[in-house]
């Protein structure tokens, strides 16, 4: 009985003191007896529009589902409101690839940004993290989790990531971090695979590995010319321009009110939105 009710009433106070009173400490507490108590290992979260999404509170995807639950989206807001403008530009259901898919707090937001959506794939290499996306496809018939990363060839690479922070897992190998093995596929042979799927938009967050996922989609943004935000916090979007035909314009996305801003501005936003030529002679944003 005390391994049920402890968890429980632990996650509770962490919703009062950190979310009510904006408090801290209460995290702190929650991961230490998260190594005492397996419930708080597999927490089934009850996320509106989510689902019931099964945390680790020894991880930090953990924090970021129950802050999600919280109303938090950490510097995103900017992102979702941009989402929900873009969204209502489009004439039909978008199709949306969402590459570094993560523990899928982004997930859920473009769920609720995104009413007309036809499909939402989820690209995400790290299995520790497959639990939370697949209680999400449960939940969402629209919703699909590809097992694998995108990048510049098809094989297997060896990811990293720090000890208790499985959100933060790139591409290449590190001593001093925990590492696993995972499928990756070019963007172009996913598409090839997978006709059916081509996207409108790809929204692409790949700690510092954006140039390997954009070189490996080249032909399906020349040919089919998708809206493509991606991640600028690891190298200036000019190393990412040549991956674009001409008539692409770049913007940094404000990380505050989602309004954009010609080129690029770190200061205002860490995302840029490569938009086609054709979205400005159909659309009025």
């Amino acid at each position: 009985m005390t391994q049920n009710i402890i968890p429980k009433v632990l996650v509770e106070f962490y919703k009062f003191w950190h979310g009510v009173l904006h408090l801290k400490g209460a995290g702190v507490i929650l991961r230490k007896a998260s190594h005492l108590f397996p419930a708080l290992r597999s927490y089934l979260l009850e996320v509106p529009g989510a689902g019931m999404i099964p945390v680790d509170f020894r991880d930090v995807s953990g924090f970021f589902w129950i802050n999600h639950l919280l109303g938090e989206n950490c510097h995103e807001q900017g992102m979702i409101t941009f989402l929900k403008r873009i969204a209502d530009e489009f004439h039909k259901p978008l199709c949306i690839w969402d590459v570094g898919a993560n523990a899928g707090y982004f997930a859920a937001a473009i769920l609720d940004s995104v009413p007309r959506l036809s499909a939402l794939h989820l690209f995400e290499p790290n299995p520790a993290l497959h639990p939370m996306l697949e209680a999400i496809a449960l939940r969402h018939a629209n919703v699909r989790v590809h097992a694998v990363g995108l990048s510049n060839q098809s094989g297997t690479t060896t990811f990293s990531h720090p000890a208790g922070n499985s959100t933060l897992a790139k591409g290449r190998e590190a001593n001093d971090m925990e590492m696993f093995h995972a499928e990756v596929i070019t963007g172009d042979a996913f598409a090839v695979r997978h006709p059916s799927v081509v996207p409108d938009m790809i929204i692409i967050d790949v700690e510092g590995f954006e140039i390997e996922v954009l070189s490996g989609m080249e032909k399906l943004i020349h040919e089919s010319y998708p809206v493509v935000i991606v991640e600028h916090i690891f190298a200036h979007p000019a190393t990412f321009d040549h991956c674009f035909p001409e008539g692409y314009r770049r913007f940094t996305i404000d990380d505050d009110t989602g309004a954009l801003i010609d080129g690029y501005d770190i200061n205002a936003g860490h995302n840029s939105v490569y938009l086609p030529k054709w979205f400005f002679n159909d659309t009025t944003l």
